[in-house]
């Protein structure tokens, strides 16, 4: 017998004054994808927005003064946590960033204005204690390391493979072959065929946050479960692609197809 607590509980940290879809695809794709619980902690203002499109997430709003008095204890209930999709960069963000980097345990996901936060001092990866999985695209990466589009777009796999090994995680590198790699250990490296063209639209990265959550969930190991997160939003993009169309399909579309992905594999 199983209850919602047996596939986790996951902490999703997204959104801002003026952007509420990237919280709601996170959350909306880790419960596609096999977390019993999603809770979201979000501007005030997304509030009722998130809670109308996903009723079935706990929803808490922070403002600008209690931003991190509110988000102490939900840290601390959290099986695996999703940091940043839409989050915005403003002097709030960056100390919501700052004290999750510092006080989280658990597993990690970082994503989008986190990532563009971080850039700004790489090093604030190295005091986290906990596991993390960092998501970039070819553009936050270049802000990440420093070096050119040109430099990365040449070797994504030694990009992605000696950013783990410094920082010391999980570093998916996100392209039209997406690049996982490892930090240390067997330091593997895996290099994702699934997926479509269809897919290089906004809103993509942030579902792709939920179902590695959603990997995580099914107590599948962290590597394992970036690579298996990876393969699984590819092959939700490809069916949707044929569902409805290549030139036509956005990032909600593929939330249905999650499931039954997940199912058939």
């Amino acid at each position: 017998m199983a209850n919602k607590g047996s596939y986790g509980r996951t902490l999703v940290i997204a959104g801002s004054e003026t952007m509420s879809g990237a919280a709601y695809l996170a959350a909306a794709a880790a419960y596609r994808s096999g977390v019993g619980l999603v809770e979201v902690f979000t501007h005030s203002l997304n509030c009722s927005v998130i809670r109308t499109l996903l009723p079935e997430a706990i929803v808490t709003g922070y403002d600008e003064g209690n931003a991190e008095e509110r988000l102490e204890p939900l840290l601390d209930k959290a099986d695996s946590v999703i940091l940043g999709p839409g989050l915005s960069t403003d002097n709030t963000a960056a100390a919501i960033v700052k004290k999750v980097l510092r006080d989280v345990a658990q597993p990690l996901i970082i994503d989008a204005d986190a990532l563009n936060i971080i850039s700004s001092d790489t090093n604030m990866l190295k005091s986290c204690r906990s596991t993390v999985i960092i998501t970039p695209h070819i553009g936050e990466m270049v802000r990440l390391t420093g070096k050119t589009k040109k430099e990365i777009l040449v070797d994504t796999v030694g990009a992605a493979a000696s950013f783990a090994r410094e920082y010391n995680v999980i570093c998916v590198l996100k392209n039209a072959a997406s690049v996982v790699a490892e930090p240390d250990g067997r330091r593997r490296v895996y290099i994702n065929n699934s997926g479509c063209a269809a897919m290089a639209k906004g809103g993509f990265g942030d579902v792709l946050t939920g179902v590695i959550a959603g990997m995580l969930a099914l107590l599948i190991e962290p590597f394992s479960a970036a690579s298996m997160g990876v393969y699984v939003h590819g092959l939700a993009g490809e069916a949707a692609a044929f569902d409805c169309g290549g030139h036509g399909i956005v990032a909600s579309d593929i939330l249905e197809r999650l499931g039954k992905i997940m199912e058939h594999d």
